[in-house]
């Protein structure tokens, strides 16, 4: 809506409601920081006013373009359309043919796609918007202190999950046009140098309803009584960004490496991947990480995450017996060796343990013969490479966690990649764009 359009009519509007505000309300001067909120009812009333006007003259111009067909009301109605200004009615009557046609006809349905409790695209990503940050509970009671509209915690469940699942799509089809860039020629689009990539996991709650034993029934609907089968299941997040660029693009789900990578390859693209780019992953030592990524991005250095390998060298120093101060030293002197190079070194000493922690010194020699290119953590910080994956740590504390790791929370499996799309969707900056295509899906 362009409002210079308008400038005229809100000029003039504008007075009147100011004249009026001033010649009504007694002591404006103590209190001019409230009257914006004291403004909102009146707000909502004008908006809610414009909105029936505006729904009804087109309801009522399709009603007589019908009636101009020779139709003739067979039963009156209204339809209540919920706005963020409150519900607005519209007239909406069943027409019928012309003698001995039986069918029956809304053209407010019909032409203008009204329908009985329905809400607003603004309402709708009101509730989307509250509901993708916090529980449903939390999301109806906060649209209720914002727009002074009760809203029940079920109808924010299933407008959330309804978009979420659009979400799903749209960041599918968003990922999967940008892959195409990859195909163009260096020349063509010689991309960035370099690509910092990073993945890692974290568990969420879900739950399956399964009939319990026995022929128990629920008290009011006499259904069977069902019982919640709870799992903890590895959601995967990753991030890519141009090294040396600040903002990321996240992809994520609860699937396989080769599934997440393969998005990962797509959001890399979108940000400048091609076969030139130096691909960067930080990463853990997860089972098959590594070799996915090399799989999928042509020129790739995996770096080890440096807090994670201190972390199973601890574990071997605690095996060994060592005290703390001996722990720390051990830990820190065999780091410095592997940081320069001395992997092979590093690898045959725990191999040689016998004492009683050689069995986990073997663990971890196995684990560093894996990994013993991707720990010169020394070169890679010559480089300006990071060498801990702290921000995708840090990503799922703010994007999966936040929102579906909620204290008492469980999820259906079949809602937790929808929801995560959802939550990616808004921390990639494509929300705006999301709704302005739900926008044109609803005007198709």
């Amino acid at each position: 809506m362009n409002l210079e359009l308008y400038r005229e009519t809100v000029e003039f509007a504008t007075s009147e409601i100011a004249q009026k505000v001033l010649a009504t309300e007694p002591a404006l001067q103590s209190r001019l920081l409230q009257l914006d909120g004291d403004l909102q009812p009146l707000i909502r009333a004008i908006g809610l006013a414009v909105t029936e006007k505006v729904m009804n003259t087109c309801a009522n111009a399709a009603i007589d373009q019908a009636r101009e067909r020779g139709m003739t009301t067979d039963q009156k109605g209204e339809v209540a359309i919920m706005t963020v200004y409150g519900k607005a009615v519209v007239t909406s009557p069943r027409l019928r043919g012309t003698r001995g046609h039986r069918s029956t006809y809304r053209p407010v349905h019909a032409e203008l796609g009204l329908a009985g409790r329905m809400r607003s695209e603004a309402v709708e990503r009101a509730l989307c918007d509250f509901g993708a940050e916090a529980s449903f509970e939390q999301a109806a009671r906060r649209f209720t202190e914002h727009y002074g509209i009760d809203v029940d915690r079920t109808s924010v469940l299933r407008i959330v999950h309804d978009h979420a699942a659009q979400a799903e799509e749209f960041v599918a089809k968003k990922l999967a046009c940008a892959e195409q860039a990859f195909e163009q020629t260096v020349r063509d689009r010689p991309g960035v140098d370099e690509m910092l990539l990073g993945i890692n996991g974290c568990m969420l709650r879900t739950g399956t309803l399964h009939v319990a034993q026995g022929h128990e029934t629920t008290a009011v609907r006499g259904l069977p009584k069902r019982v919640r089968q709870t799992e903890w299941r590895d959601v995967r997040l990753a991030l890519c960004r141009p090294l040396g660029e600040v903002e990321p693009t996240y992809v994520g789900a609860m699937d396989s490496y080769p599934a997440v990578v393969a998005q990962l390859f797509q959001a890399a693209v979108s940000r400048g991947l091609s076969s030139r780019t130096q691909a960067i992953a930080v990463a853990d030592g997860g089972v098959g990480l590594y070799e996915e990524l090399d799989a999928q991005f042509p020129k790739l250095s995996f770096i080890l995450d440096k807090y994670h390998l201190i972390e199973h060298l601890g574990e071997a120093a605690e095996a060994l017996g060592l005290g703390d101060d001996a722990k720390k030293a051990w830990t820190s002197e065999r780091l410095r060796r592997l940081s320069m190079g001395e992997v092979d070194a590093v690898i045959l000493e725990l191999k040689r343990q016998q004492s009683d922690g050689a069995e986990r010194c073997a663990r971890l020699a196995k684990h560093l013969q894996r990994f013993r290119k991707c720990v010169d953590y020394n070169v890679n910080e010559a480089l300006g490479w990071p060498v801990g994956s702290g921000e995708t740590e840090s990503a799922h504390r703010s994007i999966p966690q936040r929102r579906m790791k909620l204290p008492g929370a469980w999820w259906l499996p079949e809602h937790i990649n929808p929801m995560m799309s959802l939550r990616i969707m808004r921390q990639n900056g494509w929300w705006g764009e999301y709704w302005a295509g739900h926008a044109q899906r609803l005007a198709a």
